[in-house]
């Protein structure tokens, strides 16, 4: 699938440009290649609107995808897109809910894409059935995809749902897919994004062992107040419980409790959740935390 043809900035320059000029968010609109047509044909609001969407590529690419979100959410908002790009936009949308834990979002969005379906339909589809552990799915989807025709964008993508299908397979070759498709990602954002999917894969996959959960604590210090850092945290508490280790789990739950903001509710709701699965409903402290969960909960997708 080829790039839409927009003029793209540099990474760092595109994505601060919106976040210090937020209020001139406009549509995106395909604006063409070439210098001497931006200077010749290109009023100022679709010259804003090609940074909007090249900013909206670059956050994707980089795993900022809260911020992908808003400007993808915004183009979409421009009836003048032509159908192709409007398909473009949908389908980087639908990551940006997949890859923040928005599955009913994502589900939604995808929906609205029309056929023929480009190969990052597909592509999209079948990391989908993977989130939903539906492998029969997500392989059909996956063998639908021609390789040739994905963007470079993708390519850490496809390699990443490679080695996931072969991982549920028990082939070995995952192994070698996994580290091709952390080579090929654009930031350190997402490999480490990438590296919390590798983790959860082997975490239902494999017994597990203290050398994951040393790692896991290793990734989650690494990456401590971020998101990824999060849900690094939450691997090393499953897999310390898997180890009936549930006191040193619950000391990591306090922990990261006390990192969390105010506005981290959906976060809060998962550590307090992992609190009543760990101790049980019946002990004081997952009783409370259970309570809780019911008095603040509002995230339907735990």
């Amino acid at each position: 699938m080829a790039k839409l043809s927009y003029r793209r900035l540099p990474k760092t320059v595109s994505i601060l440009f919106y976040l210090a000029n937020s209020i001139f968010l406009q549509a995106a609109i395909e604006v063409p290649l070439s210098k001497s047509a931006l200077n010749d044909s290109i009023d100022s609001d679709t010259a804003v609107s090609s940074i909007s969407l090249s900013a909206a590529d670059d956050a994707l690419s980089s795993g900022l995808y809260s911020i992908a979100e808003r400007f993808y959410r915004n183009a979409l908002e421009n009836e003048r897109l032509t159908k192709s790009i409007r398909q473009n936009v949908l389908i980087k949308l639908t990551a940006c809910y997949l890859n923040s834990g928005q599955k009913a979002k994502a589900i939604e969005t995808i929906g609205q894409v029309k056929a023929p379906f480009p190969d990052r339909y597909y592509l999209i589809k079948s990391l989908l059935h993977y989130n939903d552990k539906e492998y029969l799915k997500a392989e059909q989807y996956y063998n639908s995809i021609a390789e040739a025709k994905l963007s470079s964008e993708d390519t850490p993508w496809f390699y990443l749902i490679s080695g996931l299908i072969l991982h549920t397979k028990n082939d070995e070759k995952a192994e070698s897919l996994f580290q091709t498709a952390l080579a090929h990602c654009f930031s350190n954002n997402q490999k480490a994004h990438f590296e919390t999917i590798i983790f959860q894969a082997e975490i239902e996959k494999e017994q597990p062992n203290d050398d994951l959960a040393l790692e896991l604590k290793q990734k989650s210090n690494d990456f401590q107040g971020q998101a990824v850092g999060f849900q690094f945290a939450r691997q090393y508490i499953i897999v310390l419980s898997q180890l009936k280790k549930k006191d040193e789990a619950i000391k990591v739950i306090e922990e990261q409790l006390n990192l969390l903001s105010e506005n981290s509710t959906t976060d809060r709701e998962k550590l307090l959740l992992l609190t009543g699965k760990i101790v049980g409903p019946d002990s004081g402290k997952g009783n409370l935390a259970l309570n809780n969960l019911l008095l603040e909960g509002s995230n339907a997708e735990l």
